[in-house]
């Protein structure tokens, strides 16, 4: 169904086609622009109101499971604009390739937004990873810059922590198997109903 789905011609000049990248690429690039620079600065204000909130208060069982939900929200929303950077820039450079009507000026512009939201994006991320030391600095948490990062935050986390830490990386690692798997397939029906040779990006998947 997904193959003949594929196939059909109107799917295969909007959707697959050029058509959608000169038809929308100004409105895809606004949506994901938007979206990334919102859940960015959503996760840096949530992490602003951690560092400010902490030193306002002593530490507490309530404030400590407060930053703790706060911090790894803020780790979401920096993480999603992260990629909803890099898929802005992507679909700038593929709308700059693609687009036959080309706007020097405008293309110009939205190169140069992208590249700016992609590298707010990695600031928040890198700031957000940071904030720890500054909310438990009798705790020794290392620097993200440390090399041995994993190691040592591993080994500074007590009991409970590092069963949640545990109990997350089992759950990420299985999911991350299926999606994958689920990935290839998808690339799979795709290669057959474009056909297009997805051959590089399967192997690439497979390969993480």
């Amino acid at each position: 169904l997904i193959i003949l789905l594929f196939m059909n011609d109107t799917v295969k000049e909007y959707i697959l086609g050029a058509r959608l990248i000169e038809d929308y690429f100004i409105y895809i690039f606004s949506i994901t622009w938007i979206l990334g620079l919102i859940t960015t600065v959503n996760g840096m204000l949530k992490s602003k109101s951690i560092l400010n909130r902490s030193s306002r208060e002593k530490i507490s069982d309530e404030l400590d499971e407060w930053v703790n939900r706060t911090y790894y929200s803020a780790q979401d929303n920096a993480t999603i604009g992260l990629l909803l950077g890099l898929l802005t820039m992507f679909v700038t450079v593929t709308g700059v390739v693609m687009t036959e009507d080309q706007n020097t000026f405008l293309l110009l512009g939205m190169i140069i937004l992208a590249a700016l939201l992609l590298f707010f994006t990695v600031y928040v991320t890198f700031y957000n990873a940071g904030i720890l030391p500054k909310i438990y600095p009798e705790r020794n948490i290392p620097s993200i810059n440390d090399k041995d990062y994993s190691k040592k935050i591993f080994q500074v986390s007590d009991e409970g922590e590092r069963h949640l830490i545990l109990k997350g990386l089992y759950k990420s690692n299985q999911s991350t198997q299926v999606n994958i798997i689920l990935g290839v397939l998808i690339l799979m029906f795709v290669s057959i109903a474009t056909e297009t040779n997805q051959l590089l990006a399967i192997t690439i998947m497979l390969a993480i």
